[in-house]
């Protein structure tokens, strides 16, 4: 999906101007995420989609969580 700006003549949109975002909606769940995602692999997404561990603490940590809980340390993403 894509959201535009558009150029509007007596609150009547003409034509895009500009794209504010894009993204994906997924037909099982209806999450809407980055535009990205159909990119990456399955194990890629698997990964992202389970807890994980802090390599500081060894605190395990919802999927969503950016920094661990127990420690504060930001997530280390594995490429």
């Amino acid at each position: 999906m894509r959201a535009s700006r558009y150029f509007t003549l007596y609150f009547i949109p003409i034509f895009p101007m500009e794209t504010l975002g894009e993204w994906v909606v997924c037909s099982r769940c209806s999450g809407e995420f980055d535009s990205h995602i159909p990119e990456l692999s399955s194990s890629e997404i698997e990964r992202a989609l389970s807890p994980w561990e802090c390599s500081q603490c060894g605190n395990q940590n919802a999927p969503g969580q950016g920094s661990c809980l127990g420690c504060q340390q930001p997530r280390q993403l594995q490429v």
